[in-house]
Protein backbone atom coordinates (compact mmCIF):
# COMPACT_ATOMS: atom_id res chain seq x y z
CA UNK A 1 0.00 0.00 0.00
CA UNK A 2 2.98 2.43 0.58
CA UNK A 3 0.61 5.48 1.87
CA UNK A 4 1.90 7.70 4.50
CA UNK A 5 -0.64 9.87 6.54
CA UNK A 6 0.47 13.77 6.13
CA UNK A 7 -0.16 16.57 8.77
CA UNK A 8 -2.62 18.58 6.38
CA UNK A 9 -6.35 19.61 6.13
CA UNK A 10 -7.39 16.46 4.39
CA UNK A 11 -7.85 14.21 7.07
CA UNK A 12 -10.69 11.97 4.97
CA UNK A 13 -9.67 9.19 2.84
CA UNK A 14 -11.45 6.91 0.54
CA UNK A 15 -9.61 3.84 0.23
CA UNK A 16 -10.50 1.07 -3.09
CA UNK A 17 -10.63 -2.64 -2.54
CA UNK A 18 -7.04 -2.69 -3.87
CA UNK A 19 -5.28 -0.68 -1.54
CA UNK A 20 -5.61 2.32 -3.81
CA UNK A 21 -6.08 5.47 -1.32
CA UNK A 22 -7.36 8.59 -2.23
CA UNK A 23 -6.70 11.89 -0.12
CA UNK A 24 -9.97 14.35 0.14
CA UNK A 25 -10.89 16.86 1.80
CA UNK A 26 -14.49 15.44 2.33
CA UNK A 27 -15.67 11.88 1.90
CA UNK A 28 -17.98 10.91 -1.36
CA UNK A 29 -21.83 9.62 -0.72
CA UNK A 30 -24.66 9.08 -3.49
CA UNK A 31 -27.80 10.88 -3.08
CA UNK A 32 -30.50 8.85 -1.70
CA UNK A 33 -34.63 8.78 -3.41
CA UNK A 34 -34.67 10.95 -6.31
CA UNK A 35 -31.63 13.15 -4.95
CA UNK A 36 -30.53 13.05 -8.55
CA UNK A 37 -28.06 15.79 -8.26
CA UNK A 38 -25.90 15.08 -5.27
CA UNK A 39 -25.69 10.77 -7.10
CA UNK A 40 -24.28 12.49 -10.13
CA UNK A 41 -21.47 14.11 -8.25
CA UNK A 42 -20.33 10.47 -6.80
CA UNK A 43 -20.71 9.08 -10.33
CA UNK A 44 -18.59 11.13 -12.05
CA UNK A 45 -16.05 10.79 -8.69
CA UNK A 46 -16.77 7.52 -9.31
CA UNK A 47 -15.79 6.86 -12.68
CA UNK A 48 -12.79 8.59 -12.60
CA UNK A 49 -11.48 6.23 -9.58
CA UNK A 50 -13.29 2.84 -10.00
CA UNK A 51 -11.17 -0.47 -11.44
CA UNK A 52 -14.04 -1.70 -13.61
CA UNK A 53 -15.03 -0.81 -16.83
CA UNK A 54 -18.79 -1.83 -16.10
CA UNK A 55 -18.74 0.60 -13.09
CA UNK A 56 -17.55 3.04 -15.34
CA UNK A 57 -20.46 2.43 -18.05
CA UNK A 58 -23.04 2.09 -14.87
CA UNK A 59 -21.76 5.73 -14.28
CA UNK A 60 -22.46 7.35 -17.71
CA UNK A 61 -25.80 5.31 -17.70
CA UNK A 62 -27.09 7.03 -14.81
CA UNK A 63 -25.86 10.18 -15.67
CA UNK A 64 -27.62 9.57 -19.52
CA UNK A 65 -30.45 9.35 -17.72
CA UNK A 66 -31.12 12.34 -15.56
CA UNK A 67 -30.32 14.55 -18.38
CA UNK A 68 -32.37 12.62 -20.25
CA UNK A 69 -35.22 13.14 -17.25
CA UNK A 70 -34.32 16.63 -17.31
CA UNK A 71 -34.62 17.27 -20.80
CA UNK A 72 -38.30 15.51 -21.05
CA UNK A 73 -39.51 16.95 -18.04
CA UNK A 74 -39.58 20.28 -19.34
CA UNK A 75 -42.98 21.03 -21.06
CA UNK A 76 -40.61 23.27 -23.72
CA UNK A 77 -39.09 20.30 -24.67
CA UNK A 78 -41.93 18.36 -26.25
CA UNK A 79 -40.36 15.12 -26.82
CA UNK A 80 -40.96 11.79 -24.51
CA UNK A 81 -37.03 11.23 -25.17
CA UNK A 82 -33.84 12.63 -26.13
CA UNK A 83 -30.80 12.25 -27.99
CA UNK A 84 -26.91 12.02 -26.63
CA UNK A 85 -26.18 15.41 -28.13
CA UNK A 86 -29.71 16.86 -26.01
CA UNK A 87 -28.66 15.52 -22.88
CA UNK A 88 -24.99 16.83 -23.57
CA UNK A 89 -26.25 20.49 -23.41
CA UNK A 90 -28.93 19.81 -20.98
CA UNK A 91 -25.89 19.08 -18.53
CA UNK A 92 -23.88 21.86 -19.32
CA UNK A 93 -26.97 24.42 -19.09
CA UNK A 94 -27.61 23.13 -15.91
CA UNK A 95 -24.10 23.48 -14.96
CA UNK A 96 -24.19 27.13 -15.76
CA UNK A 97 -27.40 27.63 -14.03
CA UNK A 98 -27.72 26.04 -10.70
CA UNK A 99 -25.78 27.52 -7.68
CA UNK A 100 -23.98 24.04 -6.87
CA UNK A 101 -21.52 21.94 -8.29
CA UNK A 102 -23.21 18.36 -9.59
CA UNK A 103 -21.00 17.57 -12.43
CA UNK A 104 -17.59 19.03 -13.76
CA UNK A 105 -17.91 21.17 -16.58
CA UNK A 106 -14.85 19.73 -18.03
CA UNK A 107 -16.22 15.96 -17.50
CA UNK A 108 -19.05 17.01 -19.28
CA UNK A 109 -17.36 18.45 -22.44
CA UNK A 110 -15.06 15.23 -22.52
CA UNK A 111 -18.50 13.10 -23.14
CA UNK A 112 -19.52 12.40 -26.26
CA UNK A 113 -22.86 11.96 -27.34
CA UNK A 114 -22.55 8.23 -27.71
CA UNK A 115 -21.32 7.91 -24.19
CA UNK A 116 -24.79 9.50 -23.37
CA UNK A 117 -26.75 7.53 -25.89
CA UNK A 118 -27.92 5.18 -23.49
CA UNK A 119 -30.71 5.14 -20.31
CA UNK A 120 -31.56 3.13 -18.05
CA UNK A 121 -34.25 3.32 -15.17
CA UNK A 122 -32.91 6.12 -13.19
CA UNK A 123 -34.39 5.25 -9.76
CA UNK A 124 -32.93 1.49 -10.13
CA UNK A 125 -29.42 3.40 -11.16
CA UNK A 126 -29.63 5.69 -8.28
CA UNK A 127 -29.58 2.97 -5.85
CA UNK A 128 -27.08 1.11 -8.27
CA UNK A 129 -24.37 3.82 -8.07
CA UNK A 130 -24.35 4.36 -4.74
CA UNK A 131 -24.31 0.21 -4.40
CA UNK A 132 -20.86 0.18 -6.49
CA UNK A 133 -19.63 3.25 -4.73
CA UNK A 134 -19.42 1.27 -1.03
CA UNK A 135 -18.66 -1.92 -2.80
CA UNK A 136 -15.82 -0.88 -3.57
CA UNK A 137 -14.64 2.27 -1.47
CA UNK A 138 -14.08 1.72 1.93
CA UNK A 139 -14.33 5.51 4.14
CA UNK A 140 -11.68 6.68 6.47
CA UNK A 141 -10.50 9.49 8.57
CA UNK A 142 -7.94 11.14 10.87
CA UNK A 143 -8.73 12.60 13.83
CA UNK A 144 -12.49 11.53 14.55
CA UNK A 145 -14.98 9.75 13.17
CA UNK A 146 -16.47 12.46 10.80
CA UNK A 147 -14.50 16.04 12.08
CA UNK A 148 -11.16 15.76 12.05
CA UNK A 149 -9.76 16.79 15.32
CA UNK A 150 -6.25 18.31 15.74
CA UNK A 151 -5.40 16.76 18.83
CA UNK A 152 -6.53 13.21 18.28
CA UNK A 153 -4.91 10.34 16.39
CA UNK A 154 -7.42 7.96 16.32
CA UNK A 155 -7.99 6.38 12.65
CA UNK A 156 -11.72 5.67 11.71
CA UNK A 157 -12.76 3.36 9.34
CA UNK A 158 -16.74 3.18 7.94
CA UNK A 159 -17.70 -0.06 5.90
CA UNK A 160 -20.40 -0.24 3.68
CA UNK A 161 -19.62 -2.94 1.47
CA UNK A 162 -21.21 -6.47 1.25
CA UNK A 163 -19.46 -9.63 1.30
CA UNK A 164 -15.89 -8.35 1.53
CA UNK A 165 -13.13 -8.57 4.09
CA UNK A 166 -11.48 -5.47 4.65
CA UNK A 167 -8.94 -6.34 7.58
CA UNK A 168 -5.70 -7.00 5.45
CA UNK A 169 -6.09 -3.51 3.73
CA UNK A 170 -6.97 -1.70 7.07
CA UNK A 171 -4.31 -3.96 8.81
CA UNK A 172 -1.73 -2.94 6.28
CA UNK A 173 -3.29 1.03 6.21
CA UNK A 174 -2.28 1.34 10.13
CA UNK A 175 1.12 -0.88 10.00
CA UNK A 176 2.63 1.89 7.96
CA UNK A 177 1.40 4.51 10.12
CA UNK A 178 1.81 2.94 13.04
CA UNK A 179 3.99 6.32 14.70
CA UNK A 180 1.39 8.32 13.68
CA UNK A 181 -1.76 6.98 14.72
CA UNK A 182 -2.97 6.16 18.73
CA UNK A 183 -5.99 3.82 18.47
CA UNK A 184 -8.05 2.13 15.68
CA UNK A 185 -11.96 2.12 15.11
CA UNK A 186 -13.71 0.61 13.05
CA UNK A 187 -17.63 0.88 12.31
CA UNK A 188 -20.15 0.36 10.01
CA UNK A 189 -20.81 3.67 8.24
CA UNK A 190 -24.15 4.58 9.55
CA UNK A 191 -24.41 7.34 6.38
CA UNK A 192 -24.21 5.03 3.58
CA UNK A 193 -26.23 2.21 5.32
CA UNK A 194 -28.04 3.68 8.07
CA UNK A 195 -26.41 0.92 11.08
CA UNK A 196 -23.77 2.59 13.30
CA UNK A 197 -22.42 -1.28 14.69
CA UNK A 198 -19.18 -1.44 16.09
CA UNK A 199 -17.16 -4.07 14.77
CA UNK A 200 -15.61 -6.79 17.25
CA UNK A 201 -12.96 -9.73 17.10
CA UNK A 202 -13.23 -12.05 20.05
CA UNK A 203 -15.39 -10.24 22.14
CA UNK A 204 -13.05 -7.07 21.67
CA UNK A 205 -14.51 -4.32 20.23
CA UNK A 206 -12.67 -1.61 17.34
CA UNK A 207 -13.40 0.92 19.36
CA UNK A 208 -10.38 3.25 20.15
CA UNK A 209 -8.74 -0.10 20.24
CA UNK A 210 -4.75 0.71 21.03
CA UNK A 211 -2.33 1.05 18.13
CA UNK A 212 -0.47 -2.25 19.75
CA UNK A 213 -3.13 -4.02 20.31
CA UNK A 214 -4.75 -4.16 17.06
CA UNK A 215 -1.12 -4.79 15.07
CA UNK A 216 -0.61 -7.29 17.16
CA UNK A 217 -3.93 -9.52 16.65
CA UNK A 218 -3.80 -12.68 15.84
CA UNK A 219 -5.75 -15.11 13.27
CA UNK A 220 -7.23 -13.42 10.92
CA UNK A 221 -10.09 -11.04 11.88
CA UNK A 222 -13.30 -10.57 9.17
CA UNK A 223 -14.42 -7.34 8.76
CA UNK A 224 -17.82 -7.44 6.99
CA UNK A 225 -21.58 -8.00 7.74
CA UNK A 226 -23.01 -10.07 5.04
CA UNK A 227 -26.91 -10.00 5.25
CA UNK A 228 -28.33 -12.75 2.64
CA UNK A 229 -31.24 -10.99 0.78
CA UNK A 230 -33.80 -12.36 -1.71
CA UNK A 231 -33.54 -12.80 -5.34
CA UNK A 232 -32.67 -9.16 -7.06
CA UNK A 233 -33.07 -9.05 -10.90
CA UNK A 234 -31.86 -5.41 -12.32
CA UNK A 235 -34.76 -4.02 -14.73
CA UNK A 236 -37.05 -1.60 -14.92
CA UNK A 237 -39.88 -3.88 -13.34
CA UNK A 238 -41.24 -2.38 -10.27
CA UNK A 239 -41.71 -4.95 -8.74
CA UNK A 240 -37.74 -5.96 -8.83
CA UNK A 241 -36.75 -2.77 -7.93
CA UNK A 242 -35.14 -1.66 -4.29
CA UNK A 243 -33.48 -4.58 -3.63
CA UNK A 244 -29.91 -5.28 -4.64
CA UNK A 245 -28.72 -8.46 -2.43
CA UNK A 246 -28.67 -10.58 -5.25
CA UNK A 247 -26.97 -8.16 -7.94
CA UNK A 248 -24.48 -7.17 -5.76
CA UNK A 249 -23.36 -11.12 -4.87
CA UNK A 250 -23.25 -11.72 -8.20
CA UNK A 251 -21.54 -8.60 -9.11
CA UNK A 252 -18.95 -9.19 -6.21
CA UNK A 253 -18.01 -12.45 -7.48
CA UNK A 254 -17.11 -11.57 -10.86
CA UNK A 255 -15.86 -8.17 -10.53
CA UNK A 256 -13.06 -10.00 -7.94
CA UNK A 257 -12.99 -12.84 -10.05
CA UNK A 258 -13.02 -14.86 -6.63
CA UNK A 259 -15.45 -15.62 -4.09
CA UNK A 260 -16.25 -13.33 -1.35
CA UNK A 261 -15.52 -13.65 2.05
CA UNK A 262 -18.69 -14.12 4.63
CA UNK A 263 -19.03 -13.57 8.01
Amino acid sequence: MRFLLTESLEYAYMIRNDKQVFQMKQHIYGGGNEDYEETCFAAEWLYKHTQYDKVKKDCLDFIASYADFMCTSNIAFGKDTSTGEERKKMLLKLIHNVPYRFLSEDFVESLSPEALSNTVDIDDYNELINAELNQEFLRARYGGMYNSRNYSKEMVFRVSSRGFNWFDIIWEFVYENKNTIDCVTIVRDEESTGKSDVYSYRGEQFNAMPIDEFINLSGRPIIENMKRDEPFVLSSDVAAKRNLGRYLRLWTREAYREPPTFD
